[in-house]
């Protein structure tokens, strides 16, 4: 009985498509779905294999990057409320705004991980520039950083 509703429903029910397969072959949930289970198994998380930055990224974030923390005195932009010129040249000619493109379209082809540093670099020239006592609440005035210290 069961297995001739099977056959009936079975008929009804749309073959997948191409994309619909490729779709479900592209990868799975990695550790988040180890995390939402409900008994999450830490030593799975401890084991994963985490990205790193290639010799090529590293060379960028403390050279590029750290020209542009240098170069920026977030006290002038506040007070103007623009990046100096000098700073859009270092931006362009470093290619800044290309990191995850591809590099047969001028970009760097970088990794997420080494866009991520970048924007976090950059945001702790603020961070470190301020006095604490100036703009944060209280609590947070000892989590100050600077631009070397952000991650990674």
């Amino acid at each position: 009985m069961f297995s001739l509703l099977l056959r009936a429903l079975a008929k009804s029910v749309p073959e997948m498509s191409e994309t619909e397969r490729v779709a479900l072959a592209a990868g799975d949930v990695w550790l988040d779905g180890e995390l939402f289970s409900g008994r999450p198994d830490f030593r799975r998380f401890l084991d994963a294999a985490y990205p790193s930055l290639t010799e090529r990224e590293r060379a960028f974030l403390d050279g590029p990057v750290e020209e542009v923390c240098r170069r920026v005195d977030p006290r002038e932009v506040a007070a103007t409320r623009r990046l100096p010129d000098d700073a859009w040249e270092l931006l362009r000619r470093h290619r800044f705004f290309g990191l995850g493109l591809p590099e047969a379209y001028g970009g760097h082809a970088f990794s997420a991980l080494v866009e991520r540093a970048t924007v976090a670099r950059l945001a702790a020239i603020q961070v470190d520039s301020f006095p604490a006592d100036e703009w944060l609440p209280s609590p947070l005035r000892e989590r100050t950083t600077t631009c070397v210290d952000a991650i990674p």
